[in-house]
């Protein structure tokens, strides 16, 4: 059975039936759209395309398929927090940034998955962190929609706008011209979104008191498109906007499987006013056997075509997880204070995992003596 049939397999047994056909607008094809997370995507698709065709053939298909799995947690989990720093440049900026200037979002990982209670306590704290600043991310989707709508029936705006496909940042760049008031034709749609958010602040007072507050609030946000975008979302309601992020991280993180990159766990917090305890469900990153075996096969491959595997040392190994992906094991993600000691064992910990793993070598604790070793050999090509 070959690779593209088996990950069909394990599509269907997630959704519970076969998958459909791919359809747009009618048709079977699905339109090329380049992604505007630029350098992830690239990075993913290297990755992925470079591990099928190196071992393929010589990982046992069952752990081939597990490893498999782990690629596309890692990918996915790079590619969705690198779109939503895009999306912030952008409502910042109103520009893309170009593919050099994309980083990835930075989360801690906790190396013991878990069993040290001060490094999960890190982990959790740095997913929540992350969890928070999304909430930034449906308003600026929904202020994008919005200038969306406003372009695209707008005459002249229309006439001269690029195209969406197959890339959209230059429509996204036109956006946000507009979002900016950097073009003339921008501020009478400006002033007619200022007179549309005067009418629907007077039909939520009464029964969306908070939605219309935003929409008045011009000395926080003087920007009327943001403000009627804050507003829309927050009527949206948590359901449709927090969960489903929540939902879509879960499954892209494999959360609590074997071969997961996420784990999450009940906690119980009191409230300061009423004491009672509250239920809530803390995330982490974490690193199954499954990801570090996955990891150090792929980065030791050799950068051109070859049978051999490269040389890794651990220091390199560890700068690639958080330069690359923004896994964060040595080094501390910008804003979350983590003591030196933390993350000395952290590290150590990961170091003595990749031991058991068979996947590390060295007979001191000088860094440049410890390698990476991967277990399986490169396909023959």
């Amino acid at each position: 059975m070959s690779v593209d049939q088996l990950l069909t397999i394990r599509l269907a047994q997630a959704l519970g039936q076969a998958p459909d056909h791919n359809r747009s607008e009618g048709g079977p094809w699905i339109p090329n759209q380049l992604p505007i997370a630029e350098r992830s995507a690239h990075h993913f698709s290297e990755d992925i395309r470079r591990f099928v065709r190196a071992y393929a053939g010589e990982i046992p298909r069952h752990a081939f398929v597990e490893r498999l799995e782990a690629c596309m947690a890692v990918g996915l989990f790079t590619v969705l927090p690198a779109v939503m720093e895009v999306m912030f440049a952008w409502v910042e900026t109103g520009t893309v940034p170009e593919k050099d200037q994309q980083f990835p979002a930075e989360l801690f990982v906790d190396a013991s998955g878990g069993l040290d209670a001060d490094l999960r306590s890190v982990a959790e704290a740095s997913f929540a962190d992350w969890m928070r600043r999304t909430e930034r991310f449906h308003t600026a989707l929904m202020a994008a929609r919005l200038l969306d709508y406003l372009v695209r029936y707008d005459r002249e705006l229309r006439r001269v706008s690029p195209n969406s496909r197959p890339s959209a940042r230059p429509w996204l760049d036109r956006l946000g011209a507009v979002l900016h008031l950097r073009l003339p034709e921008a501020e009478p749609l400006h002033r007619d979104l200022e007179r549309k958010a005067i009418e629907l602040r007077e039909r939520l007072e009464t029964e969306h008191p908070e939605a219309a507050m935003m929409l008045e609030d011009e000395r926080n946000e003087p920007n009327v498109v943001l403000r009627l975008a804050k507003s829309l979302t927050l009527l949206l309601g948590p359901s449709n906007t927090r969960s489903k992020l929540t939902e879509l991280a879960d499954a892209i993180l494999l959360t609590n499987r074997v071969n997961r990159l996420g784990a999450k766990r009940d906690v119980y917090r009191k409230e300061a006013t009423m004491g009672k305890a509250v239920r809530e469900v803390a995330r982490s990153v974490v690193f199954s056997d499954a990801v570090l075996d996955y990891l150090v096969h792929l980065h030791a491959l050799p950068a051109r075509q070859g049978s051999v595997h490269r040389p890794l040392s651990f220091k390199e190994f560890l700068d690639i997880l958080r330069d690359r992906y923004g896994l964060c094991v040595h080094a501390a993600p910008a804003g979350l204070p983590v003591s030196h000691a933390l993350l000395q064992r952290n590290q150590a910990i990961l170091e003595a995992r990749l031991r058991n793993l068979g996947l590390l070598l060295g007979v001191n604790d000088a860094e440049s003596m410890k390698r990476l070793r991967p277990r399986f050999p490169i396909a023959e090509r």
